[in-house]
């Protein structure tokens, strides 16, 4: 869908979506019109603060006083919104309008860049290439183990300095964006994306083989495929500005791209960790707090003592303190349960697979575990947002604050059920199809009139077959499979 709106077009939204991402960082660290907002004596503010209720915390009332909203905007609502466009639009509508990638691409549009020396072997000429990520050098091979540490540490990074501190969020985004502007001046394409974005495994982590109204790259007609990098010619207009830094790229065939790597180590990391760093992120500020209250009341996103209680007690349980300060705590309970989660998902794996073969099936690997990945997807969404929607449902009337929920539920489940009806062979068959009607249109004959009103589009994987063997052979003869 998102392939069929044109590259300026595109352009335009993502300069709104990064003006607005830096505006928030401005308010991040000056923001008084918040602080008004948020006063306990503004009574005509629904967002002001009520000193009269207690949020415990660690057996003491928060103190409550007025704050920026920069953090509870960002994590509360830029972040989720980003969670639903990767699943029900799919990675290629995301990484189109991501305005990271469009801070990383400002040396490409303003025609700078890191070159390297070449130098011919045979004539000995020199010149020199914008510089590149090598499919064997290290990066190239480990990239999503890199990406995986980076999104670790960011979500450190969020319970310990960003999570309710506006300065803390706004020197966490400052630095984001200035290591995407730098990379992507250091290595050619969208190497940021590609190598280093911490945002890049939830990217694959939601999307799986395709978001719930995603193009299918081997099924559009275009020349220009889901996020394939873009430039326009003045000539020619919108061509291809794909540089090759990555073989099966993500953003030219999404699921070219999974199902090469589905049986990698670092997806198995990635798919069966993934839902134990979210919910250790949600739990740790219950073990935290000593309640959930702490959370679902949306204090963390003000809480006055987030950068002076680093090295205070980081664990509260059954009303006493655990002297492991709060800087070790956290990064501890995200391990723990991130290994927890991952052994879980292994396990899941081995289940399902005796059971396929006591009933008798055979066993693809690929397929199994695409099965058990998309299962943890469906409960990473739904579990994610049941925690991020509760502190902002508030403002809804009781009434109405599962309908939210609910219908993210069900997109989740559609999502699912289209996702387990996907598989490997499928993909392959769907490529042969749209190779052999290519050379069917080429034939001189009328299809309309020989399918009695139906085009070549209308048919499926068999029916496809089943022309091609009646064809009479002057035809068949020139159909190559």
């Amino acid at each position: 869908m998102i392939n069929k709106f044109s590259e300026q077009q595109i352009d335009r939204f993502r300069k709104v979506l990064a003006i607005g991402w830096s505006l928030l960082i401005l308010l991040s660290f000056y923001d008084p019109v918040s602080r008004w907002l948020t006063h306990p004596d503004n009574l005509d503010s629904p967002l002001h603060i009520d000193p009269s209720v207690c949020v415990l915390v660690q057996g003491e009332c928060l103190q409550q006083v007025s704050y920026v909203l920069a953090p509870r905007i960002f994590w509360g609502i830029v972040v989720p919104s980003s969670i639903i466009i990767l699943t029900v639009g799919g990675h290629d509508t995301w990484r189109r309008i991501c305005p990271l990638s469009f801070f990383s691409q400002i040396a490409r549009s303003l025609g700078r860049g890191r070159k390297v020396k070449k130098v011919n072997p045979v004539s000995g000429s020199v010149k020199y290439e914008p510089a590149a990520v090598t499919k064997d050098s290290w990066l190239g091979r480990n990239y999503l183990y890199l990406q995986l540490l980076l999104f670790y540490l960011g979500l450190n990074v969020r319970l310990l300095f960003a999570n309710g501190s506006g300065l803390g969020m706004g020197i966490f985004l400052v630095a984001t964006i200035t290591a995407a502007v730098v990379v992507g001046y250091l290595f050619k394409g969208k190497s940021w994306c590609q190598y280093f974005c911490p945002m890049a495994p939830v990217q694959v982590f939601f999307t799986g083989t395709r978001g719930l109204v995603s193009t299918d790259a081997h099924l559009d007609s275009a020349k220009l495929t889901q996020s394939m990098c873009r430039t326009i010619d003045p000539k020619v207009g919108e061509k291809s500005g794909c540089v090759g830094c990555q073989i099966a790229c993500i953003d030219i065939d999404v699921q070219l791209n999974y199902w090469q790597h589905a049986k990698k180590s670092d997806r198995e990391l990635l798919f069966y960790g993934y839902f134990g760093l979210m919910v250790g992120f949600f739990v740790y500020q219950y073990l935290y707090a000593g309640n959930w209250d702490y959370y679902f009341s949306g204090a963390w996103s003000h809480d006055p003592n987030q950068l002076s209680s680093l090295f205070s007690p980081g664990f509260y349980i059954a009303s006493h303190t655990i002297d492991i300060p709060k800087i070790v705590a956290a990064p501890l309970t995200l391990i723990i349960c991130a290994s927890i989660s991952y052994y879980a998902g292994q396990m899941t794996e081995r289940v399902y697979q005796s059971y396929l073969i006591n009933r008798g099936k055979e066993i693809d690997i690929t397929e199994i575990r695409h099965h058990c990945y998309s299962v943890w997807v469906f409960l990473s969404f739904n579990t994610f947002f049941a925690f991020i929607l509760r502190p902002s449902l508030k403002i809804l009337p009781e009434s109405m604050r599962f309908m939210p929920t609910l219908i993210l539920l069900g997109l989740s489940f559609v999502w699912l059920l289209q996702s387990l009806k996907r598989s490997e062979d499928r993909y392959a068959q769907e490529n042969v199809t749209v190779g052999l009607l290519k050379q069917l249109k080429k034939l001189k004959v009328n299809w309309q009139k020989s399918l009695k009103g139906r085009s070549l589009e209308d048919l499926n994987d068999k029916e496809v077959e089943t022309l091609i063997k009646s064809l009479p052979p002057r035809y068949s003869q020139k159909i190559k499979r």
